[in-house]
């Protein structure tokens, strides 16, 4: 089912995004929410992935920072100071 995505995203590298990469759309903490919240408020916001699984995950402690590895293609998202930033590179 649709789900509302995120209006406070910035997208970088927009020019390393792998080729034939599909739009997944994945939770992510709020930029907005507290840092101490007992149960972390999410917001979804629509990437680009190569369409193979990824070789690693990699969430930061806070649930901040997410870094999925596709080998030759990463994407990273930040999630802070009222922004999530989605940084592609390969």
């Amino acid at each position: 089912c649709p789900v509302p995505l995120a209006t406070c995203v910035r997208v970088e590298d927009e020019c390393d995004i792998a080729p034939n990469a599909v739009p997944v759309v994945i939770a992510v903490r709020d930029p907005n929410a507290p840092a101490r919240a007992c149960h972390p408020q999410l917001v979804y916001v629509e990437v680009c992935v190569p369409p193979c699984p990824p070789r690693s995950l990699r969430v930061s402690p806070c649930q901040t920072e997410i870094k999925m590895d596709f080998g030759r293609y990463d994407v990273e998202i930040k999630s802070r100071n009222g922004v999530i930033v989605v940084d592609y590179d390969n």
